[in-house]
């Protein structure tokens, strides 16, 4: 269930607390071989709303007026709320475990020393009285899904599923789709070369009295970032103690570069430049 808080929120103070940058979160795993996956079971509401609290969550529905006893959905600073809260029980564990949210992942180099670290994450959920979802936790694998991406001590990937959805994704009918879009497009930019140039049809759309026409060349780019996520390739981890190879491109438009160590791509960048950019002369 999620309420409307939206006056609520507009009354409260919002709680801010910094939620990870999902960038550092797979950056850490580095090359694990053995990885668990745990979710938290019915997340925020594991959270108990203070006493005093409780009558600013209440709301109306067809069997009378309830209020919250934990955290509902729906409130600006639920999440950093428990994001807060999981940092919290996993202080000290970083070097072999990492959460976004609800989303705990845990990965060591061998089987033996991944079972002492998932006994040492046991015990601090333990010791916190947080419960998992059995159901959606997987231990001891080789390859896992976090956060929309197949994690292997090989490197990174799109999930399939996830690419899957994408395909299946309609051209956008208004501004507000187009954004929808656009988020969803860039989650995975990393692995499609120059993204912001292919984007820049369907990002020029969002701009400000901009009149909303899907053009056929936004179709063309739309459909070109679909297809390119299909034919993605697996992007390496650094390694530390070998050379970078750092490629860089730019035009009157967009500045790129792409990361690699002996042959394996690492990452990539692409930005179109802002307005105040393309004034500039460079020699």
């Amino acid at each position: 269930m999620c309420v409307d808080y939206r006056s609520l929120n507009a009354a409260s103070k919002i709680y801010s607390f910094p939620l990870p940058l999902i960038d550092d979160l797979l950056a850490s795993v580095g090359k694990a071989k053995v990885m668990t996956s745990l979710d938290l079971k019915s997340g925020y509401y594991q959270v108990k709303v203070k006493e005093s609290d409780k009558e600013k969550t209440a709301f109306v529905c067809h069997k009378g007026l309830f209020e919250f006893n934990v955290l509902p959905f729906g409130l600006a600073s639920g999440p950093s709320l428990f994001s807060e809260l999981v940092t919290e029980v996993l202080q000290g564990l970083e070097h072999f475990s990492t959460a976004y949210i609800d989303d705990i992942l845990i990965f060591s180099e061998t089987e033996e020393e991944h079972l002492g670290h998932i006994q040492q994450v046991f015990d601090r959920l333990r010791q916190h009285k947080l419960k998992l979802k059995l159901k959606k936790c997987n231990f001891l694998q080789n390859e896992t899904n976090y956060l929309g991406f197949i994690i292997s001590k090989d490197g990174l990937k799109p999930d399939p599923e996830k690419v899957k959805a994408i395909q299946g994704m309609k051209a956008p009918s208004n501004v507000r789709e187009v954004r929808g879009l656009i988020g969803c497009l860039s989650y995975y930019r990393r692995f499609v070369p120059s993204f912001s140039k292919i984007a820049e049809p369907i990002v020029a759309l969002t701009r400000k009295n901009k009149v909303f026409n899907w053009t056929t060349t936004c179709q063309e780019a739309f459909e070109k970032l679909r297809d390119e996520l299909v034919k993605v390739p697996l992007l390496a981890y650094p390694d530390l103690n070998k050379p970078y190879v750092l490629y860089t491109d730019a035009s009157d438009s967009c500045v790129g570069a792409c990361l690699t160590q002996l042959q394996k791509v690492q990452s990539r960048a692409k930005m179109k430049w802002k307005d105040q950019f393309t004034s500039y002369l460079i020699n």
